[in-house]
Order: C-alpha cells, then structure tokens, then sequence
C-alpha cells in the first residue's frame, strides 16, 4: 500500500521527531532522549500520521518498530537529515576550508576493492573530515531513496532523475595463473577452457551472460557468489576468469597472465558513475566524485598505452 498523498509539505521539525523514533526504538526513549513529555511525543507523531495517512510505527510494549509507510519515509527523511547538516556545516566557522561528513559510494565488489581502496587512501590525507562508506554488493541500490550518495554501475541507469557524471570503458580478457595456462593446448578453444562464473543466484550478471552468449551449452567449471573467492579461485589455478583489463590493472599483475583469445572474443565493459539529480550537489560529495573523475581518467590512459 502506497503512502497516501498529502495535503500539506511534511514539517522538518516533525520528521526529526520521526527520525529519533526510528533510531531510538520506541516512543518514550525518544521522548527521554530529547526531554520531551511522552504525551507531547505521542501527539506529535500522531499528528504526523494522520498527516502521511498511515501509521508509521507499530507501538507495542517492548518497542515501536517502524510499519512498511515508515520504512518507506525513513530515507527521505534521513535525507533530509543529512541536507541539513550540510547546511549547518556551510554556515560554521571555516566551513569553506573542509570538507565534512559521510559519503556512501555503492559499486560491485572488483571496482570497490581495485578503483575505490587506493581513492579512499588519497581522500584520507586530502580531505580528513570525510567519511567513506564503500557499499560492495552486486545489487543495485536505490539512490532515490538515499541507499548511497554515489554509485559506480555497469549498466547504463534508465532512471530519469539519475545522471552519469563520468563513463569509461574497458575491454574484457581471460585470464588465469601460470599453473593453469600450463595445462592448456595452445590456442584453445572457448570450450576448452575451465571457466570461473558466478553462482546460479548471479548468472544475470555480465560475466556469466557474455560466455553463455559465446558458449553452446555453457557450464562454468566452479563458480561463487563473492568476487574475492572468484579471484582467489582464479590465482590459485581452478581455471580461468573474464576481467576488464583497465579498470583491474592494479590487480591483474599479481600472479595471472592473460590467455590469448584471438578477435573473435571481442568484449567490452562499461563503468557509469552515477549519482541523483537531487543529491548530486551537496558539497560533501565534490572531493569524491573529482577522485572518481581522476581515477577514470587513469583508466583511460592505460587503455590507450594498450594499444600502442
């Protein structure tokens, strides 16, 4: 059921109410926690039900957990939370020689730990007020609903209200450990190769969808639902693995040596970076996004370096 319309704009004061309620559990320790009277918290919130259409909490006697309408209102007003905290932080003395506060950057584990690890390292010394959250995770967060402030995506969003600030592209290799290309013919074919894939629960993704495309009856030799152990799999010799050249290169020469596939596996790999429309100017969020800007750019160096 879809949080009803409303007749007027929700009040920021009762959403940080709202948002206390969330975090503290129940009614009357949000209550405490602000000195409030539990009457005046309970007629507040109740105000601001009536206001939404639908209960926002679930009050029983051990707590007031939130209903499916206040899960749904809890990242916007989070949202909120954080505008006005970067606004209060605009008007500090000296907030326009730091910049503070928490980014979320949500991308698929390989980019996360290859792209992202040695960006957080340089905003560290940089920009020491920030806060990095890297959300790993080969699912797609909602921006929208302020899951992360920025997210690194291989497909290209359809959401309206989402920009790409940058896109880079990279193009696909096999590649596999020294022990395990000894094994091969010379030459090999496609199907002659022991091939690392992601677990049935991720067959959606690129990885599995480009070698069932260039595959007859495609059946990987191991697979796994976490990138790490598809990497590990690969040093350790199970078989061989698709990775994007330049967008992995700080990782690519340790231990694995790239098989050659001839012209005909010719696949590319795309890099969005991605952020709301709405968010996408809070100032906390300018350091990250001209390092992501860098790091792309370093990506398209390598690539040209590559060809020549």
């Amino acid at each position: 059921m879809a949080v009803r319309s409303m007749k007027s704009m929700l009040r920021w004061d009762d959403l940080q109410l709202f948002l206390m309620v969330a975090t503290e559990g129940s009614l009357s320790a949000a209550a405490r926690r602000l000195r409030l009277g539990q009457p005046t918290m309970s007629r507040r919130m109740h105000e601001l039900e009536l206001q939404v259409g639908e209960p926002l909490f679930n009050r029983l006697s051990q707590g007031s957990p939130l209903t499916l309408a206040g899960q749904r209102l809890l990242p916007a007003a989070q949202r909120m939370a954080e505008w006005a905290a970067e606004a209060q932080a605009n008007l500090s003395p000296g907030s326009l020689k730091r910049t503070q506060g928490t980014v979320r950057i949500a991308a698929p584990p390989g980019v996360a730990a290859e792209m992202l690890l040695p960006l957080v390292a340089r905003l560290r010394v940089s920009h020491a007020d920030l806060h990095i959250q890297l959300l790993a995770s080969v699912e797609i967060l909602n921006l929208a609903r302020g899951e992360a402030d920025l997210a690194l995506r291989t497909h290209r969003p359809s959401d309206p209200d989402l920009e790409i600030l940058d896109q880079v592209d990279g193009s696909l290799s096999a590649y596999a450990a020294p022990s395990y290309i000894a094994r091969l013919p010379a030459n090999p074919r496609l199907d002659q190769i022991d091939w690392i894939a992601w677990a049935p629960a991720y067959e959606h993704l690129q990885l599995n969808r480009d070698l069932q495309a260039h595959i007859p009856d495609f059946k990987p030799a191991f697979t796994a639902d976490d990138f790490l152990i598809l990497i590990a799999a690969c040093r350790a010799g199970v078989g061989a693995l698709l990775l994007a050249r330049g967008m992995m290169r700080r990782t690519l020469p340790q231990e694995l040596v790239e098989i050659p596939l001839g012209s005909a596996f010719n696949l590319q790999a795309e890099l969005f970076l991605v952020a709301h429309k709405r968010h996408r100017q809070l100032g906390k969020l300018h350091p990250v996004i001209a390092a992501i800007h860098e790091e792309f750019e370093d990506v398209r160096r390598s690539a040209k370096h590559d060809l020549l």
